[in-house]
């Protein structure tokens, strides 16, 4: 059965150019002012596929995709979607409807605010509020670069029709690629996603022109493809209609159900199918769809994605200390207990949280890490925590422990971690914390039988 892959980087399946360049394509008669330099769009924006990516998916590729961006200033949010297109022939593919996630992102109008489909300059052509009153210039004789005397003004309709041979439309003056994207905002339409409006604005505050830099794309954005191209060829055209038109839809329910049992809901971009069924404890416990289709992959690489997450919270620790932890936090993610969530305020810190959730407190464990330690903090007492490092003879791997002074029960002593070996003993830890954690705080059962893993933080749940 068909399965998400494995998450690939953005590189490995895009190129982002950015939105504009200063190299002229001479087929092309638009072009906006970016400080001193005459600049034209990019094609798709700047958003090219790779045409050596590694999974071989091409630009009718049909689908579901799985879409995450993780930033420390975001936190997660993922979206997980299809291929539009209704016939095998369609360009409405995974690729089209990542590259408009992509561009929602960045608040470049959308195919919904262009409706003579015409491609986005020449959509702009129309938009007198993006950057104010055009004008006319002349390409030099060759057409290698455009003669800097403003020819003629264009009148308030801004008709692209009138521009003559030999002339091009300069829409609009920027001081930078930040104020082409206010201009942006000006002229797109409102979006009906709530989650996403949210998002892209949060993203705009938070990350501003980086949002048009390639380095944001390959450092923050990951995708997972679930690909039927292979199928479609063994199949009659009955067949092929019915899975690009029904199964490929209902697939995409389930994985959303998948995420509901994995995410908070505050980190999913979907909107739709989100509300049924109505309780977590209602979706089917193995998700499939008519045998084509294993949304159970969902909860795998979903796994993969916090633990990937977390690595990028812990780039500044030492290399080998580094290493070594995440090979303890590889194991809980076998865990059908306790499970680690991402902490994106403030200082970031890592938390061991049960996955059934109790109101009085959320975590039992929080490893904070720096440049030469990690920081511990825990709900065993001093004294447990002291029979627990001398039975273990862990003088030369722990220091600074200390008791914690404060009115929440379920964190009361810190030590610091300045060594891990093959040895056992943190998993141990974690453990023994969990344990004295259902002491304190024993379970009650609630009409919500299958409880989400994650809090109401910024992050994101998993659940098994």
């Amino acid at each position: 059965m068909k399965k998400f892959s494995k998450w690939y980087k953005f590189s490995e399946l895009f190129d982002y150019k950015g939105l504009v360049s200063d190299k002229f394509n001479r087929r092309s008669q638009y072009f906006i002012k970016l400080g001193v330099k005459y600049n034209q769009f990019n094609q798709n924006n700047g958003f090219v596929l790779n045409k050596k990516n590694k999974i071989k998916i091409n630009s009718t590729s049909k689908g579901l995709y799985f879409l995450k961006i993780f930033t420390q200033k975001l936190g997660t949010k993922i979206y997980i979607g299809k291929s539009e297109g209704k016939t095998l022939e369609s360009d409405s593919g995974i690729v089209k409807r990542l590259e408009d996630h992509f561009q929602k992102l960045q608040t470049v109008p959308q195919r919904s605010d262009n409706k003579n489909k015409k491609s986005l300059f020449k959509e702009l052509a129309f938009k007198k509020e993006f950057g104010g009153k055009g004008y006319l210039l002349e390409w030099n004789e060759d057409k290698t670069d455009l003669l800097r005397k403003k020819v003629k003004l264009i009148d308030a309709d801004r008709v692209p029709g009138d521009i003559r041979d030999g002339k091009v439309m300069v829409l609009g003056e920027f001081e930078d690629i930040g104020s082409v994207s206010e201009s942006f905002l000006k002229i797109s339409g409102e979006e009906t996603n709530v989650n996403w409006k949210k998002f892209y604005k949060e993203a705009k505050i938070k990350h501003g022109t980086e949002l048009y830099d390639p380095a944001f794309w390959n450092d923050n954005c990951e995708i997972s493809i679930l690909l039927v191209d292979d199928l479609l060829n063994n199949l009659s055209k009955e067949e092929q209609r019915k899975l690009i038109k029904e199964d490929i839809d209902g697939a995409e329910t389930k994985a959303i159900h998948a995420l509901r049992r994995n995410f908070d809901e505050n980190d999913i971009l979907n909107k739709q199918k989100m509300t049924r069924p109505p309780k977590i404890c209602q979706i089917e416990r193995k998700l499939f769809h008519n045998n084509i289709f294993d949304l159970n992959s969902v909860d795998a690489i979903s796994d993969d994605l916090i633990l990937n997450n977390a690595k990028k919270i812990l780039k500044k620790l030492d290399k080998q200390l580094k290493n070594e932890f995440i090979k303890k936090l590889e194991r809980i993610s076998k865990k059908k207990d306790y499970y680690l969530n991402l902490t994106l305020t403030g200082n970031n810190d890592l938390r061991l949280c049960p996955i059934r959730q109790r109101k009085k407190a959320k975590n039992f464990m929080i490893f904070k890490p720096t440049r030469n330690f990690i920081l511990c903090k825990c709900i065993l007492s001093l004294n447990e925590l002291n029979n627990f490092f001398e039975k273990n003879n862990l003088n030369n791997s722990i220091y600074d422990i200390k008791k914690i002074e404060s009115n929440k029960k379920n964190i009361n002593s810190s030590f610091k971690i300045v060594k891990l070996n093959k040895s056992d003993w943190l998993n141990e830890l974690m453990d023994a914390c969990y344990d004295r954690y259902n002491i304190m705080y024993p379970y009650k059962k609630s009409e919500e039988t299958i409880t989400p893993k994650y809090g109401s933080g910024p992050n994101g749940r998993r659940s098994n």
